[in-house]
């Protein structure tokens, strides 16, 4: 037992050179490896800052050298603004300042708008002799009709007009024509008035009809009217443009937009009637 003993100890002392010298070349050459990395370190090219960044650097530390200073002397932080900057700061605020001193108020627009023509008194501006010059006059039995120049009483045409009839010097019943003269019958209800885009509606009391020798078919109506007829009249006679509907009792319509001269016609004969002594 002592003999193993010793050799245990022997073969330990030759193994620890072993191991010593095993440990020194690790370290050499972990030496060599930091040198070798040392060296591509400082081969590597030189990285400077940016001149931007190294102003906005020394910004930097100016400003945290101000807060500690004001820091210190108790006041509040404030940068310090250039004299450019103040300038800029100026104008901006002179900018916003006129532009809360104008007025946004929205003007009033309503005057812009059409409005729905109602009767109005007004005084006749023409004379009698400046509008009866676009009228025919016709004797019938000692009444004189005036119907404008332009239009015709009669089956076979189209037409829409005002006229009437004077009597012992005194307008009888301002009167609505309307004529329809067409290949298709139409058996007019009613009219339907658009004029300067609000809507006006009149029903016939009677309504004529027929067809002649060329198969075509007429209708018309010749109607006295009243004082419940007072907007339509006036809106008929001062509107800017207007279009009518005959409304049919079969599913079809006639639509026919207002000339300026028909317009114009409604307006004389208007006129004329209230020279002349009438009234609706």
């Amino acid at each position: 037992m002592r003999k193993l003993c010793i050799l245990v100890s022997v073969m330990a002392l030759m193994a620890a050179p072993c191991r010593v010298v095993g440990q020194a070349r690790g370290v050499a050459a972990g030496a060599d490896n930091v040198d070798d990395g040392m060296d591509e370190w400082l081969r590597m090219p030189v990285r400077r800052l940016h001149p931007e960044r190294a102003a906005t650097g020394e910004r930097t530390k100016k400003n945290n050298s101000d807060k500690k200073q004001y820091k210190y002397n108790g006041h509040r932080y404030v940068p310090q603004k250039s004299a450019e900057q103040r300038a800029a700061d100026a104008r901006e605020k002179a900018h916003l300042d006129s532009l809360l001193a104008i007025d946004y108020t929205l003007p009033d627009y309503s005057s812009l708008f059409p409005t729905r023509l109602t009767w109005k008194d007004e005084p006749v501006k023409e004379s009698r002799e400046q509008l009866i010059s676009s009228f025919n006059s016709t004797d019938l039995d000692g009444e004189t009709r005036y119907v404008p120049k332009d239009v015709t009483l009669g089956n076979d045409t189209n037409a829409l007009f005002f006229y009437f009839d004077v009597k012992n010097r005194r307008p009888q019943s301002l009167r609505l024509r309307a004529q329809y003269y067409a290949d298709d019958p139409l058996g007019i209800e009613k009219l339907k008035f658009v004029i300067d885009g609000f809507d006006y509606y009149f029903t016939p009391s009677a309504v004529k009809k027929g067809s002649d020798a060329y198969n075509r078919y007429w209708e018309n109506f010749d109607i006295c009217l009243s004082s419940r007829d007072k907007d339509l009249v006036y809106a008929l006679a001062h509107c800017s443009w207007a279009r009518v509907t005959y409304i049919g009792d079969r599913g079809f319509n006639h639509v026919k937009i207002l000339s300026k001269e028909q317009i114009k016609d409604f307006y004389n004969t208007l006129q004329l009637y209230r020279v002349m002594g009438g009234k609706l």
